[in-house]
């Protein structure tokens, strides 16, 4: 991960001012895990990446609302546990391809 902070000019109401800009650089091998949370109860659950990749529970761990229902077809659901598989085949990948991709993040502070 590299975190880079560069100072930017900008012009506010014709006074040209120095602003700094963090940014968030990762590599898919940087993610340990991902961190579901509830929407209804603000509940946390943690998905380490293992060897072996598992689905997020389809029910809230703290308050029981249901997240997904397995089996059922939703676009959304499938989106969202695609990416999160693929995430995990990528942080876990041991370089079978020939290039990485770098994800970057603002960092608003």
């Amino acid at each position: 991960m590299i975190a880079a902070t560069t100072m930017c000019p900008i012009n506010f109401l014709g006074v040209a001012m120095m602003v700094r800009e963090t940014r968030i650089i990762f590599e898919p091998g940087d993610i340990r895990k991902l961190r579901a949370v509830c929407r209804k109860c603000g509940g946390e659950v943690d998905l380490p990446f293992r060897a072996r990749y598992k689905p997020p529970p389809s029910d809230c761990p703290h308050c029981r609302t249901t997240w997904y229902n397995p089996g059922v077809e939703d676009p959304t659901v499938e989106a969202m546990l695609n990416l999160l598989q693929d995430a995990h085949r990528l942080a876990t990948s041991k370089d079978t391809i020939p290039f990485t991709a770098r994800f970057e993040i603002e960092d608003d502070s």
